[in-house]
């Protein structure tokens, strides 16, 4: 009889702590996420990345990021800045290692574009990197929609220097 009670009150004790942690990585992990993806895009554009926010729903598959930003390394301006970013992923495509979006919606995002001289960018270093490995996760997103957006051009080899933008860019 003491046996039994024991057995049972260790089960109840691994459903209870199973529990907990599982509470526990569903409330840490837009936190982690985050902190992943700001980790990433730095190694991968080697600038200074924020994100202000993720929101994960681990039932539905929705994500919402915002406050997404990558620095400019010569100036204090942002080279891109996304306000905010929401998606719909499929959650069994990952046990597959494989991401695919439903739909991605991108508002309000914004990309400063600075030519200097000897024809060089500020974004001239992202485009000369050698091509990484292909990676193991591969991603697929059925539908694009981009709102809102923003280009700004600065041509600083022109007297005076120049700037055009484009606004309210929208892709459907």
């Amino acid at each position: 009889m003491i046996r039994r009670r024991t057995i049972w009150l260790a089960a109840l004790v691994a459903i209870v702590a199973l529990g907990v942690l599982g509470a526990a990585m569903v409330v840490m992990l837009p936190d982690v996420v985050r902190r992943a993806a700001v980790w990433r895009l730095e190694a991968l554009t080697d600038r200074r990345v924020t994100i202000d926010r993720v929101e994960l729903n681990v039932f539905t598959g929705d994500v919402v990021i915002q406050g997404v930003e990558i620095a400019d390394r010569e100036e204090p301006v942002a080279l891109a800045r996304v306000e905010l970013i929401k998606a719909r992923v499929h959650r069994r495509s990952l046990l597959e290692l494989h991401v695919w979006i439903d739909e991605l919606l991108v508002e309000r995002s914004s990309v400063r574009i600075v030519r200097f001289a000897g024809n060089r960018f500020n974004i001239s270093d992202l485009l000369e990197r050698p091509t990484p490995p292909p990676s193991r996760i591969g991603v697929t997103v059925d539908h694009l929609r981009v709102s809102d957006g923003t280009v700004v051009l600065e041509d600083r080899t022109l007297r005076p220097a120049r700037t055009w933008k484009s606004e309210r860019i929208a892709i459907d």
